[in-house]
């Protein structure tokens, strides 16, 4: 009387529809922790950003030493 309808996929599909939206869950999850992991690591210590500078050579030492200082008044 129903003829084929309403029987659909069964518990096969159940199974697809956990798994589908659980995936896509999963990768949502993914891409969010790796935007975030991002950001966290573009924000760095200003003291971090000058020894780099320093070893680079973009610095001189003197300069190294002035900023290092104005660093140390404004953390303090």
């Amino acid at each position: 009387m129903w003829f084929g309808q309403g029987i659909g996929w069964g518990i096969l599909g159940w199974i697809a529809l956990i798994a589908f939206w659980g995936g896509l869950f999963m990768l949502a999850l993914f891409a969010a922790r790796a935007i975030m992991d991002a950001s966290i690591r573009r924000k760095q210590d200003p003291l971090d950003n000058l020894n780099t500078r320093y070893a680079r050579g973009e610095i001189t030492v003197d300069e190294y030493n002035a900023l290092k200082r104005r660093l140390g008044e404004h953390h303090a």
